[in-house]
């Protein structure tokens, strides 16, 4: 199991939520050292190493709006190693790439050039990521 979370309070609240439930751990911090816990900050590189990824495994994104490094991830992840998603998020941005996903059309979101280059059908991305929201 892998996790992602943003940088601010919000984001490492949840991400220890995240940590703390699905990963079995008793420390509420989230160690820099883990490799499987890694925050992301909008301005840089997305922190993914796809060498301590586990095919078949969930990988959690808490407190992202969707973005293009985002992205590019998801469907490494699902394409290339089978992983399933699950995406906790309040931003309008990444409700709509769900609704969208969910309405089979992702023209204007950021899926939808991976769409057409064929990297990846809706139908993957229906099967393989897991969207939950709140306000």
């Amino acid at each position: 199991m892998k996790l992602f979370h943003h940088t601010d309070n919000d984001g490492l609240m949840s991400g220890s939520i995240i940590y703390n439930t699905f990963m079995n751990k008793e420390d509420w911090s989230l160690s820099l050292r883990n490799k499987d816990v890694k925050m992301y900050n909008y301005n840089e590189n997305f922190p993914i190493k796809y060498s301590d990824i586990n095919y078949g495994e969930t990988v959690f994104f808490v407190d992202l709006c969707i973005d293009d490094n985002i992205c590019e991830a998801i469907i490494n992840l699902i394409k290339l190693y089978n992983c399933k998603i699950v995406y906790i998020d309040h931003h309008l941005k990444s409700v709509h790439a769900c609704d969208c996903i969910r309405n089979g059309d992702v023209t204007n979101t950021m899926f939808q050039q991976y769409v057409i280059d064929k990297r990846v059908t809706i139908e993957d991305l229906r099967k393989n990521i897991s969207w939950f929201f709140s306000i």
